[in-house]
């Protein structure tokens, strides 16, 4: 946002990313269930459907597949070992605490809230690739893995195998500072600096 404001002759820009409530996604350290989370929402280009085809893969694998949000057909919410609907902040940090990995496969959204939400529970998001986020960490400690396309099953699988090695408290530890209350901060700092 920053490159386009520029762009189009902004000046004195200040990013503030909002991220998650750390008051809710706070990480505790827990014995993690070899479960993978996938948010589903009711909008084609959130990639549900691109994500669907590889849960009975994922399950000969050894995981668990759970779903949460909204899917168009009641028939979607069968593919999954188990499926919640919506839920509130806390459930969802409770699913995530207790679980290895999300899977968000939006290709109009890449890092959303609910990976961040993932990231500073332990849970380790893996999302479209965007390119754009890593202006938001350092260079070594990227909270998410990118992966180009959710319809290849070897770059998905290949993603999985990746997400298991993390530490999740080093993936905690490295999104940590992307939440509501300093992204607040900054923007009242900045706001006390123009009026003075």
């Amino acid at each position: 946002l920053k490159k386009v404001a520029l762009s189009l002759g902004a000046r004195n820009i200040v990013c503030a990313p909002l991220g998650f409530d750390s008051k809710v996604f706070n990480f505790q350290k827990t014995a993690k269930s070899n479960q993978i989370v996938i948010n589903c929402r009711d909008s084609t280009e959130k990639g549900l459907r691109f994500l669907l085809p590889h849960i009975p893969k994922l399950r000969e694998m050894g995981w668990r597949v759970v779903g949460f949000g909204d899917v168009k057909d009641p028939k979607f919410a069968e593919v999954f070992d188990y499926f919640y609907g919506r839920l509130n902040k806390r459930e969802i940090y409770e699913l995530l605490l207790n679980s290895k990995i999300l899977l968000d496969a939006s290709f109009i959204e890449g890092l959303g809230l609910v990976a961040l939400e993932s990231a500073a529970s332990g849970c380790v998001p893996i999302i479209s690739k965007r390119h754009d986020y890593h202006e938001l960490f350092n260079e070594n400690e990227i909270p998410y893995i990118e992966i180009d396309n959710f319809i290849d099953p070897n770059i998905l699988f290949s993603a999985i195998q990746e997400a298991e090695k993390l530490n999740p408290e080093d993936v905690v530890n490295y999104v940590k500072n992307i939440n509501w209350e300093n992204g607040s901060k900054i923007i009242q700092n900045y706001i006390r600096n123009l009026l003075n």
